[in-house]
């Protein structure tokens, strides 16, 4: 995390203040052992975080994990963004480069990130993720990323709803393969390696407008996956 604030001086008759990073790092070793279905007060009373401490810089809990979702996508950007080869890579590699970093670094978090993810409807995650995805669509933005559907003298209105569409559409791939980390049990999250690269072929196929046989190759994937067990 990227986060660094000075400490406020110690306030009469209440324990010492911590910063934001502090909070948060208390916050994410708590929800690894009590889940996120907690109150503020539980976890501040059991961790002996003042409350008006933790309300200086979070309206929720969730508010927590919003940021660290964040975090994570903003600190595999930056990850890839400092490779000196990163600006001479086809897009397609551009995009491979940050989901492994990304769910690398999911990895490194993932008893507090399955947590998040299980103790969550998929409407409550939507709002979950609402920081993350500002950064991962910013960084789709920056990718000129053409949709088949801006091909040709369209106007100017119609482009930029098709291009928001692939952003859109962008998401939901990282939505679909946040949903099969989480739910892969292979060794070392193998299968996840699989999907990201399965997935990441047949949409750039797709817009490229070639052959669809990664898709149908892809789709065959999550059949096997999700259908193809006994």
């Amino acid at each position: 995390m990227l986060f660094f604030y000075m400490n406020r001086k110690k306030m009469a008759g209440r324990s010492k203040k911590k910063n934001k990073q502090e909070i948060i790092d208390i916050y994410v070793e708590y929800v690894e052992n009590h889940g996120v279905d907690i109150s503020i007060e539980d976890f501040c009373s059991d961790t002996h975080v003042d409350k008006y401490n933790f309300y200086d810089y979070f309206d929720s809990a969730e508010h927590i994990e919003r940021i660290v979702w964040e975090g994570l996508m903003m600190a595999s950007i930056a990850t890839v963004a400092k490779d000196e080869l990163f600006d001479s890579l086809e897009t397609r590699d551009k995009l491979l480069s940050l989901y492994y970093t990304f769910f690398e670094n999911c990895e490194l978090n993932a008893d507090f990130l399955n947590q998040s993810v299980a103790g969550h409807s998929r409407l409550q995650l939507l709002k979950v993720f609402s920081l993350m995805k500002k950064a991962f669509t910013g960084f789709i933005m920056d990718l000129n990323i053409i949709s088949p559907f801006g091909i040709g003298k369209l106007e100017e209105s119609i482009g930029k709803v098709t291009d928001r569409m692939s952003v859109e559409g962008f998401y939901a791939q990282l939505l679909f393969l946040l949903d099969f980390w989480h739910n892969d049990e292979s060794i070392e999250k193998e299968k996840t390696d699989v999907a990201i690269e399965k997935a990441v072929k047949a949409t750039m196929d797709l817009l490229d407008i070639t052959p669809v046989r990664s898709v149908f190759d892809f789709g065959k994937f999550m059949w096997q996956e999700r259908f193809g067990k006994k």
